[in-house]
């Protein structure tokens, strides 16, 4: 976000201030509890959003040197992320195009990874791919009189690296365009330099609720006053923040009761970032992800569902370098700890609204007004499944319920 967008929104949030109020769309909006609880939507929203869409994989320190690798699963695909020796950012299905072994870590499909590769052999048959992808090598190829070997690469992947973050489409059937589908938001994301920031304090926390109650709990204010009552709840306004939509993807501004003695046009020039000490900057990467911009770092956590009532958060703080000191370290983990404190209030009461799915108490589940991004999501959450009409379909098997 450039300085005179900071301006021009710190003016904006300020006249809801001065007027007791805040944006929002006419009429409330309801959800069926059936989108929360249907194993046969989020098999439609895994085929959709999960496999066709680009998303969030790692951050570019994951893989900051050629040779660099990880693997990643929670796609539902098995993902080989590398730099390879052009300093290129390349991901492939970490399958052997032999007989399918994966290539790099292990066989469940656990997390890993490594530095200076030069290559990778299947731990099968050996046969060995380049960081290219290429086939390289294979032991008594005679026995292989038909093979082509330019049709034995790896199977690439689509893959987008912008604002320190490597997006991977999962699919050789995207849906979209992926550096289309991500510029519109990625482009305001870039403006905090977030590029070269060292991923830090990593947790991959499992929460007993949906993935959209934890994406949905991330596009609101109205909880804060109460759910967050005993740790940030009192540098917040009540019920306050100011929404912009990039196609399916969103930017709130939090603000923070520092803003109401800020005077854009009094601001010196100097201060390029005014907006990181009026508030916080949260980006809604669709369809999982988030990115906090606090005052001096970034939080960077992306949402994957693991049945209909559990999901697991892989989340870093993105800070502008790796602690090279004790006051360092004291400072990231004092600033870790306070977030971590308020999302931990966030997953008591998602987990809260998810064991009461199947009580019969709701049919529906409503959002206010001012809760209108949730709506924004829905909404794009049905135009992007628009060939898996899954997400309809609950909808109508809840209503008719």
């Amino acid at each position: 976000m450039k300085r005179d967008q900071q301006l021009a929104l710190i003016e904006r949030t300020r006249r809801h201030i001065d007027a007791r109020s805040t944006e929002r769309e006419p009429g409330c909006f309801r959800t069926p509890v059936a989108l929360y609880d249907d194993p046969a939507l989020l098999e439609a929203e895994r085929a959709s959003l999960f496999r066709r869409y680009p998303l969030a994989i790692a951050t570019s320190d994951r893989i900051a040197a050629p040779g660099d690798w990880i693997t990643h699963d929670r796609t539902g695909v098995p993902i080989l992320l590398l730099r390879d020796a052009d300093g290129r950012a390349r991901a492939y299905l970490n399958a052997c195009r032999h007989r399918g072994a994966r290539l790099a870590g292990p066989p469940d499909g656990r997390p890993a990874g490594g530095s200076g590769a030069r290559a990778f052999a299947c731990p099968y048959h050996a046969w060995t791919y380049g960081l290219d992808g290429r086939l390289a090598a294979l032991p008594h190829g005679h026995g292989f009189p038909d093979l082509e070997a330019a049709r034995c690469s790896l199977t690439a992947l689509p893959v987008t690296e912008r604002a320190g973050i490597v997006f991977v489409t999962p699919s050789t059937d995207p849906a979209v365009d992926a550096d289309a589908w991500l510029d519109p938001i990625l482009a305001d994301l870039e403006n905090w330099n977030l590029q070269g920031h060292t991923a830090y304090a990593p947790k991959t926390p499992h929460i007993a609720a949906n993935w959209k109650f934890q994406m949905e709990g991330s596009m609101e204010t109205y909880h804060f006053r109460h759910a967050h009552r005993q740790t940030i709840a009192g540098m917040f306004f009540d019920a306050l923040s100011v929404f912009d939509r990039f196609g399916p993807h969103m930017r709130l501004f939090l603000p923070k009761k520092e803003i109401r003695g800020m005077d854009p046009a009094a601001l010196p020039a100097e201060m390029r970032e005014p907006i990181r000490i009026a508030g916080n900057i949260l980006y809604v990467i669709f369809p999982n992800t988030i990115v906090l911009v606090q005052p001096d770092h970034a939080q960077l956590n992306t949402v994957w569902p693991l049945d209909p009532g559990r999901s697991v958060i892989e989340a870093c703080m993105m800070v502008p370098q790796a602690p090279a000191t004790e006051k360092a370290r004291r400072h990231w983990d004092r600033n870790s700890d306070i977030f971590w404190a308020a999302i931990r209030e966030d997953y008591e009461m998602m987990e809260s609204m998810q064991s009461t799915l199947r009580s019969g108490a709701n049919a529906d589940l409503v959002f206010a007004e001012f809760e209108h991004s949730v709506r924004w999501f829905h909404e794009a959450m049905a135009q992007a499944m628009g060939a898996t009409p899954g997400y309809l379909q609950a909808a109508e098997r809840a209503g008719a319920a």
